[in-house]
């Protein structure tokens, strides 16, 4: 039996939680930008299964939010979506403007997250464990 898109998506969101895990560097206080792609891909595929779950359908997520995670969690609180997790606006919020435009290296350049890779990390993990349940129901 073929997976539905949504588990699809929340798959391949995993897969780069466990990339952005593997690059994260030990006892770090910044971000680098291999550990932020890893968790804006995350991120961006994560509310993108979670908008399948609630209605929405793959050319939608495309068109619409493309990857624009900032708009992907603004469109989640639209369908009932209330972030577990009270890091994930910000987050979101801050590394949104720069992944949607490929342009994580200067997010880095100037400073990065107001948030440790670990936090970065346990945050992203959150909004996982969130669509999960929902996707599974």
């Amino acid at each position: 039996m073929k997976p539905t898109l949504q588990a699809h998506l929340l798959e391949r969101a995993a897969s780069f939680l466990v990339m952005a895990d593997h690059v994260a560097e030990p006892e770090a206080r910044l971000c680098g930008e291999p550990l932020l792609q890893n968790v804006g891909y995350a991120l961006e595929l994560g509310l993108k299964a979670l908008l399948v779950e609630r209605g929405w359908d793959d050319d939608s997520c495309r068109i619409e939010v493309r990857h624009d995670i900032a708009k992907a969690l603004g469109e989640a609180a639209k369908v009932g979506f209330v972030p577990a997790h009270p890091d994930l606006a910000a987050l979101i919020a801050t590394i949104s403007p720069y992944y949607k435009r490929h342009g994580l290296s200067e997010l880095v350049a100037t400073g990065g997250l107001a948030m440790s890779p670990d936090q970065a990390l346990a945050v992203t993990r959150s909004l996982l464990d969130q669509v999960r349940v929902s996707v599974s129901r």
